[in-house]
Formats: C-alpha cells, sequence, structure tokens
C-alpha cells in the first residue's frame, strides 16, 4: 500500500518519477510472477507448502482500532506533555507495545504541541526533498537518480508508519536511519558544492568524543547488565510454552536458537 501510494506521487513528477513508477511496476509483477512459481510450482510437484501468505489474508484492522483508541485516550489524558517516550508499552494490552500509527504514537508519548511541531518539520522536510529533487532533474545533476530514490524509499516508510510500527522496530529503524543518512549526504553535496559540506559538516572534535563515549557506554550497558537479564526471561518464556508472536526477538528477548 505504502509502495503504491509513493508510485502514485512519483508519476505525476516528470519523466524521471514515470520511470521510477515503472521500474517498481515491473518489479511488482516479477515478484508476484516468482511467487506463482516458486510456490504453487512446488505444491503442484507433490510438497506441502504451510502458512500461505494468502491464507492469512482479511479485511479486518488486527486490533489497531484497539491500539488506536488507546493512543487517543492517552492524548485526552495528557494533551500537553504526553506520557513519555515509549510510554505506551508501560500501559497492558492483549496486542502490541505500540499503536502501530506514528503520529498517534507521538502524540499519545510526547503531547500534541510536540506532534504539530514534528508534523511541520515533516511536512517541510518532503516540501524541501521533492523541490530539490525537481532541481536536481531539471539540471542533469549525475546525483539525481540516487536522491529520487531515496527520497521515495523514505517517504513511502512514512506512509507505511501510518498502519504500521516500522519506526519502532529495530531492523526498519536500521534501514530507516541508514537511508536518511544518506540522502542528507547527497543533499549536502548537491547544494552549494564544496564550500557548503564544510560549512555544515565542520563539527567539532569535542562533539565526536562525545558521541563515541555515549555509543560506547550505550553497548557497555547492553552487553554487561542488559543481555543476561534478556537471555533468562527468554528461557522462562520457553518454559512456558508461549510461542505467540514468533519470531518477533523484541518481545521474546533474542532472535532464537535452532530447534526451539
Amino acid at each position: 500500500m505504502a509502495m503504491a501510494v509513493v508510485m502514485g506521487c512519483a508519476f505525476f513528477m516528470g519523466a524521471m518519477g514515470r520511470k521510477w513508477f515503472f521500474l517498481q511496476f515491473l518489479g511488482s509483477l516479477s515478484g508476484m510472477l516468482l511467487y506463482k512459481v516458486f510456490v504453487w510450482g512446488i505444491s503442484s510437484m507433490g510438497f506441502e507448502v504451510l502458512h500461505l501468505a494468502g491464507d492469512r489474508i482479511s479485511a479486518t484492522m488486527s486490533s489497531r482500532g484497539v491500539l488506536w483508541g488507546q493512543a487517543i485516550l492517552m492524548m485526552q489524558k495528557k494533551p500537553i506533555l504526553g506520557f513519555g517516550p515509549m510510554h505506551f508499552a508501560n500501559i497492558p494490552n492483549s496486542y502490541a507495545a505500540h499503536p502501530h500509527q506514528s503520529l498517534l504514537q507521538w502524540v499519545s508519548e510526547w503531547g500534541v504541541p510536540s506532534a504539530i511541531l514534528m508534523a511541520m518539520m515533516v511536512i517541510f522536510s518532503i516540501y524541501s526533498m521533492v523541490k530539490h529533487s525537481k532541481i536536481l532533474i531539471k539540471e542533469n545533476d549525475p546525483n539525481a537518480p540516487l536522491y529520487f530514490c531515496l527520497s521515495t524509499a523514505l517517504f513511502s516508510s512514512l506512509v507505511q508508519s501510518q498502519v504500521d510500527g516500522v519506526f519502532v522496530i529495530p531492523y526498519t529503524q536500521f534501514w530507516i536511519v541508514l537511508i536518511l543518512g544518506w540522502l542528507i549526504s547527497v543533499h549536502f553535496q548537491t547544494v552549494g558544492g564544496k564550500n557548503n559540506q564544510s560549512k555544515y559538516f565542520k563539527i567539532h572534535v569535542f562533539w565526536i568524543h562525545g558521541i563515541l563515549f555515549a555509543v560506547v557506554l550505550m553497548l557497555f550497558s547492553v552487553f554487561i547488565y542488559e543481555a543476561p537479564r534478556t537471555y533468562a526471561g527468554y528461557n522462562l518464556l520457553l518454559e512456558s510454552g508461549m510461542k505467540r508472536y514468533e519470531p518477533r526477538f523484541w518481545l521474546h528477548g533474542v532472535i532464537g536458537q535452532s530447534g526451539k
């Protein structure tokens, strides 16, 4: 759904946007063809295929309505400052630790004023990306295709975050940060040349050392204090027989072990 929305927007962004649209469209068709060949082909050869994705298609919201309602209730109770970062997970429910909607999560945890400011920043960033992308395309800049692809990837993640938790899941967080950092680098490389790069990226060595120290401290805390307790909790989970939501390692503590 997110890719379909972004593809629809890209189609109206000139020749490069239409070219990107058709590439993504062909990629989707290829994926469906491979699905037919491998999944249906294997089943037709006498092998049994379990848990087909098509068997799990439904028209329900997968309890998202309950989660969104909890976020709205939290916003009503503390509209100014919210409940605090990641405190949605501190309120027990039977479904998930986040509302599967980025704006509602921000409103419930950081408050309405902060959410409005964040929304304004996001809208301005999207406007800047679209404007800069058009400039690069018009000037035939060699970085234009890369900038366009990174922008659409980031925008599709933003669209997906309206119905999913891509901003709070570690795996997708990694890719979003990687794409965002790459996009920022390309952006400043194409704005004002080398002089502008030195202006924006000339950071005092003190701050670099401070950031590295914070990262090392965090890793030390995770591996020395958190990891042993997490592993013990995972063993208790196995002993209890709970296997719900596997293999979501952020719920169970670790990715998993063979034979378990």
